[in-house]
């Protein structure tokens, strides 16, 4: 019995020893413990900002779906556009030379006018340089037998005037 009170006493001590280290164990614990938690809030956080990326993705992929079923309606209605297009473009043409031989034109009668009015002018200074006696400025050649009828038609004793007249 010696040997079970001796070896009832070394686990007795032994038994002491590990209880007093019991709070210290208990404390190393308890600090991973916290750290566990800690990280496991993060983690928590981190997963939902991960899955807001993650919708938007998802938002993303319909969209490009959508995209991608419009894309051979687009792609059928590119060369009618391009034909479009063309026909604009040579109208646009048509409409550019149009307006160049207008502006030609408008030139020309801009030069026109610049022409009549320096032959305006010309005339206006002919005219007060002569005053309202010469009046050949306004008219044309002298024709010589414009007179004749008005020659024929005078009578031979023209200045017979009275009321009974060839009574001398």
């Amino acid at each position: 019995m010696s040997t079970i009170t001796s070896q009832l006493s070394v686990l007795s001590s032994q038994f002491s020893a590990l209880t007093s280290q019991f709070p210290v164990l208990s404390s190393q614990l308890s600090a991973p413990s916290s750290q566990f938690s800690a990280l496991s809030s993060q983690f928590s956080v981190l997963s939902s900002q991960l899955s807001a990326p993650s919708s938007q993705f998802s938002a993303l992929s319909s969209q490009l779906s959508a995209l991608s079923s419009q894309l051979p309606v687009l792609t059928s209605q590119l060369p009618v556009l391009t034909s479009q297009l063309s026909v604009l473009s040579s109208q646009f043409s048509l409409l550019s030379s149009q307006f160049s031989l207008l502006s030609s034109q408008f030139s020309l009668l801009s030069s026109q006018f610049s022409l009549l009015s320096s032959q305006f002018s010309l005339l206006s200074s002919q005219f007060s340089l002569h005053g309202f006696d010469d009046n050949s400025v306004l008219h044309h050649e002298l024709d010589i037998l414009q007179d004749r009828d008005t020659r024929e038609r005078i009578a031979v004793d023209g200045d017979d005037v009275g009321e009974f007249p060839d009574r001398d």
